[in-house]
């Protein structure tokens, strides 16, 4: 019982201390660094992160929208960019802003490319609309 017990407090500072060596999020130059590289792991990594963000934007405002009436209030990427824009696609303009804002690089990898996506696909508004 010692020996097992003694097992799981290694292996559960192991785990701690890795867990506090990862940063706490993705940050823009990383997946700059993954979606420049286009082979391998590095590009997997850029293709599942970029699939991933665009899905969760997709998710909150569908929320957002089933919550207000109708009307996405979310402050992130809404219903104005395709569902099925393409993945290449997503990580050109961001590899575009990268290069364009290397200085900013150093947030939080969502919230730059929440950014880059509302720039990328805006809203038209109707021709009788107010802006």
């Amino acid at each position: 019982m010692r020996l097992i017990l003694s097992a799981i407090a290694v292996v559960t500072t192991l785990w701690l201390g890795a867990a506090q060596a990862l940063p706490g999020f993705v940050s823009g130059e990383l997946l700059k660094t993954w979606c420049s590289r286009n082979e391998g792991l590095d590009r997997e990594a850029c293709y599942s992160y970029l699939r991933g963000a665009s899905d969760a934007f997709h998710a909150i405002a569908d929320v957002s929208a089933a919550d207000n009436g109708g009307k996405n209030i979310s402050p992130w990427p809404n219903e104005c960019m395709p569902a099925r824009v393409s993945i290449t696609a997503l990580r050109d303009v961001f590899l575009e802003f990268a290069a364009r804002e290397p200085d900013r690089l150093g947030s939080q990898a969502a919230v730059l490319l929440a950014e880059v996506l509302q720039q990328s696909f805006p809203c038209a508004t109707a021709p009788n609309s107010e802006p």
